[in-house]
């Protein structure tokens, strides 16, 4: 993958989502109906207790983000073309470790399409099946750790490290 670094800066000019700082692939990255596996370890230095934000998040160009796996209200949470799977998991036992996560996925506006979520090579639940597309158009990816509406996320530290998408 080659993610460019581009400052903190609103998703798009008007947007009325907050300054962030992101990883994206090149549009188009991520082909219809292909196996793939995304995954990275994840690192929670700091973190402020009412902050929520997103993991990741598939992109159709023309639509908009149809996946998109979050912390949100005290909890995990997968939502893929407006359906919310929600996780058990406690944020706070990941301080001060590094977390392995990946996400694999087939993305298809038919019934053959899948999203799964692993952490530390364990399934997080039960995974998605079904329309994982809006429309019948490559994807991309995008990363980062921020909110999107809410105010500034002061006295948060992540890293992130081996960032890897494969076609399995």
């Amino acid at each position: 993958i080659n993610a460019e670094y581009m400052g903190d800066q609103r998703f798009s000019e008007g947007s009325d989502t907050l300054p962030r700082s992101e990883l994206r692939s090149p549009d188009g990255i991520l082909e219809i109906g292909v196996a793939y596996e995304v995954s990275w370890e994840w690192y929670l230095d700091v973190y402020p207790d009412s902050f929520w934000f997103c993991f990741v998040q598939l992109f159709c160009a023309s639509v908009g983000p149809n996946v998109m796996f979050k912390w949100q209200n005290n909890e995990y949470q997968l939502w893929v073309n407006g359906n919310k799977i929600v996780y058990d998991g406690d944020i706070k036992k990941d301080y001060k470790r590094w977390v392995h996560w990946s996400l694999t996925f087939v993305l298809t506006t038919g019934s053959k399409g899948y999203v799964s979520v692993f952490k530390d090579g364990k399934p997080l639940g039960k995974p998605f099946k079904g329309s994982s597309a809006q429309a019948n158009e490559d994807h991309y990816f995008k990363q980062g750790i921020y909110t999107q509406h809410t105010g500034p996320a002061r006295k948060t530290t992540t890293f992130i490290s081996n960032l890897k998408i494969v076609k399995k």
